[in-house]
């Protein structure tokens, strides 16, 4: 896909650059008629030495003028087909990483068990979670990996988010989807889960939250995200 899309943009820019080259070679050789007619009528002037002289001085100052436009056009073509090369490059790896990330959620504010080794206390996780998803009325999702980021500390005041490998895609939707059921519940009411979002993902979401918070304050009301857009809720009962 990035190499077809190479091509596609090397072949625009190169039918872009001949088009320039053509010009030129126009206005070049537009340039050396005058510059005959002009030597022609010189020649026929008692000071026709002086004046030829003058006038290969133009045209070589010319030629210089041309041949530095030359190189310029060719530096241009090159940076701009390498600046198209990186951004595909960008956004094939933005798309291989949002594709890495499919299958996960990420949990936060769920409790951490303080004490025992490290297979006692992730055997209490297992068991917090399958309780979680219990309460979700997601006992169906298969679990394939777990980890908490960061290191764990004594005095840390919050638990580190969890992040939960699904088995697939449609499963990490049902999650999220389900993630309503957990309000209200006495033990993970504060429980709180999204999906696992890109750098550059997370940036987006948190400037459509600060606008959000601005529309807000200005008088907005029943916004929501979704789908990375800022849309009015629909109310219960409305349709399409």
């Amino acid at each position: 896909m990035i190499s077809s899309l190479e091509a596609m943009v090397k072949k625009k820019v190169s039918e872009g650059y001949d088009a320039f080259s053509m010009s030129v070679e126009r206005h070049i050789a537009k340039e050396m008629q005058e510059m005959r007619g002009m030597v022609n009528k010189e020649l026929e002037k008692s000071s026709a030495k002086d004046n030829i002289v003058s006038v290969e001085q133009k045209v070589m100052k010319l030629v210089e003028t041309v041949e530095k436009q030359r190189a310029d056009s060719h530096d241009l073509r090159d940076c701009v087909q390498d600046a198209v090369r990186d951004k595909l490059q960008e956004d094939q790896q933005e798309m291989d990483d949002i594709r890495k990330r499919s299958t996960n959620i990420i949990i936060h504010g769920l409790r951490e068990v303080p004490d025992g080794d490290n297979e006692s206390r992730k055997k209490s996780e297992e068991d917090q979670l399958q309780d979680l998803l219990h309460i979700m009325n997601c006992d169906d999702l298969s679990i394939q990996g777990m980890v908490r980021f960061g290191v764990y500390q004594d005095s840390q005041d919050k638990p580190r988010p969890l992040k939960v490998d699904l088995a697939s895609e449609q499963q990490r939707e049902q999650a999220i989807t389900n993630a309503k059921n957990l309000r209200g519940n006495m033990a993970f009411g504060q429980v709180f889960i999204q999906r696992d979002l890109t750098i550059k993902q997370r940036e987006k979401r948190r400037q459509l939250v600060q606008q959000l918070k601005q529309r807000k304050a200005n008088g907005e009301t029943d916004l929501i995200i979704i789908q990375d857009k800022i849309v009015v809720r629909r109310k219960k009962g409305m349709t399409a």
